[in-house]
């Protein structure tokens, strides 16, 4: 994917910047996974409080505050970025992508490659991969999503027993603010 610059040499920091832009969509992608892992596992509790009382509090004296609104507004924006982070290859005059890169270095610039092609391929190519690969595993190994109503949680134990209350901290607004939303 890396294009080829002039007398048919790879240039490392176009390379770097593809490698690093494909590894981002990748990290968002995971954060996006868990977030929404996170959000199933929250509606499950909630389905299941009447059924597993005694493991449903371990867990929500150890789940955070403003959950799940937070998981929520952290899918929004990371999927913001993920979505957007490529704009500007959408600004390209109209005929002026090029993925082709020819091997003579007097070729017309016509005949080059487009730095605007290949930031759409490293930027968007990644999400579609992750989609086909999910749903290709799940068609071939058939496993069902499991529903809110069938989640278990019997077997809910914390090693450490209770949960440890940290201690708020004597300070500054911002040390204060921080130990609140720690708690």
């Amino acid at each position: 994917m890396a294009p080829k610059h002039g007398g048919g040499e790879l240039k490392d920091e176009v390379i770097f910047k593809q490698l690093t832009s494909m590894n981002t969509s990748a990290y968002l992608q995971a954060i996006i996974g868990t977030l929404f892992t996170y959000i199933r596992f929250y509606h499950g509790t909630k389905h299941q409080e009447n059924k597993y009382k005694d493991e449903i509090k371990r867990i929500k004296d150890n789940r955070a505050r403003g959950q799940p609104y937070l998981a929520i507004m952290a899918i929004s924006i990371c999927s913001f970025i993920l979505l957007y982070r490529g704009w500007t290859s959408f600004r390209v005059p109209a005929g002026r992508w090029r993925i082709y890169t020819s091997a003579d270095p007097n070729a017309p610039v016509d005949y080059q490659t487009s730095t605007e092609a290949n930031t759409f391929l490293v930027t968007y190519l990644p999400p579609p991969i992750l989609l086909l690969l999910v749903f290709g595993y799940k068609l071939i190994k058939r496993s069902p999503m499991t529903s809110v109503e069938d989640m278990d949680f019997s077997d809910v134990e914390f090693v450490r027993g209770d949960p440890i209350e940290p201690k708020p901290q004597k300070g500054d607004l911002w040390g204060r603010a921080w130990w609140t939303l720690a708690k």
